[in-house]
């Protein structure tokens, strides 16, 4: 499915009957996916996928009622890049063997016949998890009475006088570790986001 006016890319997931409420049923959501080459190809091709997130009041659209109070949108880039990781070259006095993860390193740059100056190259690395954080912020603030943390992720309409719940994309677990660097020999590459409503003293 195809958002008629942006036509960027496909409808992965709708949710329906969420609150704005962390004592409501239901305020968390999860979905596991997993995406190949013919799915979306830019990972592939040192490009970036942007996942575009819209919280729509009931009987509202994102492609009707954009731009309106009715539909807050935020965005994030999948994919990031990063130096290759490169391997130390230490060896242990006693065993004289390399370190468990230079043995893995050395192994995937020979897997990939990259050279010495391949090593020092920037590889895109795809982010496999998100959590989608509403934050159930709704009070009314005084000019200039917002405090500066909360202000950061704040969007306001024209006038500044009115805000769009705030959506966080919240990436503070995802480790380096936890990235996939992008190559040929990866034929899928796997997306678990988890959508909650989140107190505005614990977020």
């Amino acid at each position: 499915r195809y958002f008629p006016l942006f036509n960027k890319g496909p409808l992965i997931w709708e949710e329906k009957g969420i609150f704005f409420s962390t004592a409501k049923e239901g305020s968390i959501r999860n979905l596991r996916l997993n995406f190949t080459k013919d799915d979306i190809p830019q990972p592939w091709q040192n490009r970036s996928v942007f996942l575009h997130v819209y919280l729509c009041r009931k009987k509202s659209k994102p492609f009707y009622n954009y731009g309106s109070l009715d539909v807050a949108h935020s965005v994030i880039d999948l994919v990031t890049y990063m130096k290759r990781p490169k391997a130390k070259l230490v060896k242990n006095l006693i065993s004289g063997d390399f370190s468990e993860s230079d043995k893995e390193i050395l192994a995937a740059n020979a897997e990939l016949n990259l050279t010495s100056d391949q090593e020092d190259e920037y590889v895109a690395l795809w982010k496999p998890e998100l959590t989608i954080d509403l934050v159930e912020e709704d009070s009314v603030f005084p000019p200039q009475g917002i405090p500066l943390p909360i202000l950061e992720y704040m969007k306001f309409n024209d006038k500044g006088d009115k805000y769009w719940p705030i959506t966080y994309m919240n990436e503070f677990w995802l480790t380096r570790s936890k990235m996939i660097p992008v190559n040929d020999t990866i034929t899928e590459l796997p997306l678990d986001i988890t959508f909650r409503v989140e107190g505005k003293f614990k977020w």
